[in-house]
């Protein structure tokens, strides 16, 4: 959907001042979110006249804060194409926003360079290609949101199906830099949140809480019973990684219900988990840092 958004806003000669107009107005994660972020990517040339500034601040007033986040990664997107593939540049262009937006922007960087590394969406491969255990080092500030698409768009890499191979995938590393690669390949595990949230349970706290960011609970849009159901199972985890599973799933679920999720699903929760998924939902508007 990113090439039909681009698309799209050629034919209709879209600018960042007009953006409001055109962003679909769903949550969806998939079709709605991807025809999104190719509108904003069709704006490169516009975005950098004022440095990606005003492209985040017409993002900060679509009315959802799933669309807020979705147009800020597209921004991302958006910045590198500009910047002709020019890594550095555009992750600049990203940490010179406000901290709620830059670290979803570079995700949004990094994204379009891993669909770069296969040709996809209308990309080039870049000479002297970077693995994610070379550029996710730190030297480009944002290590978590560099690792978190690599898997996904490398599907010639090994499957990741279970405890053991997260730890395959991730071996070696330590710190940030594990935690990206275990979120990263996390998100391949499954579309199917509650397969990936029984994975997630197997590991010990540090990559348990790591292997949350992968869960994709956003696809549980519009289905409270089943959000209230997932948020449940973080029951089944060890007590240590027990508060960081309430605590992410409060946060993402108010994300993708634009906060409704604190009264209809936290409030459901045990007084543990209702303490946790509150204090999560309270954060839903700052950087999201790893999220599909």
């Amino acid at each position: 959907m990113h090439q039909v958004g681009r698309e799209y806003a050629q034919a209709h000669h879209l600018t960042l001042s007009d953006l409001q107009r055109y962003v679909p107005r769903s949550n969806n994660p998939n079709c709605s979110a991807g025809f999104g972020m190719g509108l904003v990517m069709y704006l490169g040339p516009q975005i950098l006249r004022s440095g990606g500034k005003a492209a985040a601040a017409a993002c900060a007033r679509l009315p959802t804060r799933y669309r807020v986040y979705t147009c800020v990664h597209g921004l991302g997107h958006a910045l590198l194409r500009a910047y002709h593939g020019n890594l550095g540049e555009a992750v600049r262009g990203c940490r010179a926003l406000s901290r709620r937006f830059a670290p979803d922007c570079a995700q949004g960087v990094f994204h379009d360079y891993w669909i770069s590394l296969r040709g996809a969406d209308g990309t080039v491969r870049p000479h002297g290609a970077l693995s994610p255990r070379t550029l996710c080092d730190g030297r480009l500030t944002y290590i978590r949101p560099c690792w978190y698409r690599y898997f996904l768009e490398q599907p010639i890499e090994l499957p990741i199906r279970d405890a053991r191979d997260l730890r395959r995938a991730c071996r070696g590393l330590a710190g940030l830099e594990r935690y990206g690669c275990i979120s990263a390949a996390a998100l391949t595990i499954s579309s199917n949140p509650f397969d990936q949230m029984r994975v997630c349970s197997r590991l010990g706290r540090a990559d348990a809480s790591a292997c949350l960011r992968g869960v994709p609970d956003q696809a549980l849009a519009g289905a409270p019973v089943r959000q209230v159901r997932l948020i449940r199972a973080c029951g089944r985890f060890a007590l240590r990684a027990r508060s960081d599973c309430y605590d992410w799933l409060g946060r993402t679920l108010a994300v993708v219900t634009n906060g409704t999720f604190r009264e209809r699903g936290c409030m459901k929760l045990g007084a543990a988990g209702r303490r946790d998924c509150i204090a999560g939902a309270a954060r839903m508007g700052d950087a999201l840092v790893t999220f599909s």
